[in-house]
């Protein structure tokens, strides 16, 4: 008996301690109750003169392309922006997406069909941004040019100045 008990016990003590756990033990993930997604419009259709170029590491044959022209940073912290990808043989993927910073989150709002007529998704949900690689342009923009830790960046010209190389991960300028 005495051994039956001290098994439930052994059992059941993980979850006890996981319905104590404060909300604050929850890695920085858990998402603020009171934050709402703020309204946004679909992008015009990217203009070649406003794509920028950024590296995956490691190098990807894809060519990966931000529109300067749709980034916005919202009022609800999420950095929008449309996302062009091209392949070599050149085929293009183009969508208009959101990152979250601070819960490390992004979401794809529409795709852009091959007429250039948005398609918005329906049932479009935040979903965890994995780790940076060939085929994750949305880890790479997160840490790279958008976030610092869980922060977003403040302006879209910070956003670009980092992609330019001109203003480093803390704020300052970048040395020569």
């Amino acid at each position: 008996m005495a051994r039956l008990v001290l098994w439930l016990v052994f059992l059941l003590t993980p979850g006890i301690a996981a319905a104590q756990a404060s909300p604050d033990d929850d890695d920085g993930e858990l998402d603020d109750p009171a934050w709402r997604e703020a309204d946004h419009v679909l992008p015009a259709v990217p203009d070649e003169q406003n794509l920028r170029a950024f590296e995956l590491s490691p190098p990807s044959a894809n060519r990966f392309l931000l529109d300067a022209a749709s980034l916005s940073v919202g009022a609800d912290g999420v950095i929008r922006y449309t996302l062009v990808v091209q392949a070599r043989g050149g085929a293009r993927n183009v969508t208009f997406e959101g990152v979250r910073c601070e819960t490390s989150e992004r979401r794809i709002y529409a795709s852009m069909d091959k007429d250039g007529h948005w398609r918005p998704f329906e049932h479009s949900a935040w979903a965890p941004i994995r780790a940076a690689g060939a085929n994750n342009p949305r880890a790479t923009l997160a840490s790279r040019f958008f976030c610092d830790s869980k922060v977003h960046e403040s302006s879209v010209e910070r956003i670009l100045g980092r992609m330019r190389g001109d203003i480093d991960f803390i704020g300052g300028m970048s040395a020569p």
